[in-house]
């Protein structure tokens, strides 16, 4: 089930860049007004799910304070990262960079010894970043340019340190919905002193981009995050890392269907090898985070 949670999240992750670009490039949305229109949205959502759900569980225990604390700032400085780097180049090449995340979980892993240092592990590590490189930079389509590249690579570091964050978090007893509540409350709090909320105002109001919105908030946000949580406590951030690096795969099909971008044999081998890392990290053994 935790695997299934991954492939369902990661669908929907990888749909969204496609979107965002829309209202990114479509729209003329700056990242900066995104970002707080995306966390706003989804802290309120979350929020009064929670409420609704159990109010009590409302409270944060004093000892993930610190935690939700820096895992809001990660997500905030993930999401503005992304969005810059996707502003730069193309979907696949933003993926990519990003999606180094999980080589840094797993290398984090071992160093922690919550991912031991054996064949599997190694196997899904080459295999993840073989495939993702076949899937979206073959044949010229990685577009780096010293920004993009900047801006990418701290992408994947905040990634990996925000699932660190939730991974902490959940260790402390805290439930997967109070958990990514407020630590996207506190990536909502970041994002209004580091966004810019004016720029809200000066975005058309069509349906296209209504509809838009609500993807990145409910679709690609509220659902896939706590599927991806769920996995967390389970799996561990080595494992659910490897397993998320199914979002290239489902950002390259989207692109190709959406934007055109018809996908050729190196990016179906690359897709099959990360089904491979996923499949290896499966067999790696696993011991549980401290």
């Amino acid at each position: 089930m935790a695997l299934l949670a991954i492939v369902i999240a990661a669908s929907l992750w990888g749909v969204s860049g496609v979107v965002a670009k829309q209202l990114l490039v479509g729209a003329d949305l700056a990242p900066t007004g995104l970002i707080v229109l995306r966390l706003g949205g989804t802290a309120a959502c979350l929020g009064a799910l929670l409420a609704a759900i159990d109010r009590r569980a409302l409270e944060l225990p004093r000892r993930a304070w610190g935690m939700a604390a820096l895992g809001g700032v990660m997500m905030c400085l993930l999401q503005l990262f992304y969005y810059l780097t996707i502003r730069q180049t193309n979907v696949g090449t933003t993926v990519f960079l990003e999606y180094l995340a999980p080589t840094l979980l797993v290398l984090w892993g071992w160093s922690r010894g919550t991912t031991r240092f054996e064949r599997w592990s190694v196997l899904a590590v080459a295999a993840a970043l073989a495939g993702s490189y076949l899937l979206v930079g073959s044949g010229g389509r990685l577009q780096l340019t010293p920004s993009a590249l900047l801006t990418g690579l701290a992408c994947a570091l905040c990634l990996a340190a925000q699932t660190l964050c939730f991974e902490a978090i959940l260790v402390r007893g805290v439930s997967q919905l109070t958990a990514s509540t407020w630590v996207v409350t506190a990536a909502t709090a970041t994002a209004l002193v580091v966004g810019d909320a004016s720029a809200l105002w000066r975005t058309p109001l069509t349906t296209p981009n209504v509809l838009a919105v609500l993807y990145l908030v409910v679709g690609a946000m509220v659902i896939p995050l706590l599927l991806m949580l769920y996995a967390l406590r389970r799996l561990g951030a080595a494992r659910t890392g490897i397993a998320s690096t199914l979002e290239p795969v489902v950002a390259s099909i989207a692109a190709a269907l959406v934007l055109g971008e018809a996908m050729r044999p190196p990016e179906w081998a690359g897709g099959l090898l990360i089904v491979a890392a996923i499949v290896c990290m499966t067999r790696a053994p696993h011991a549980a985070p401290a």
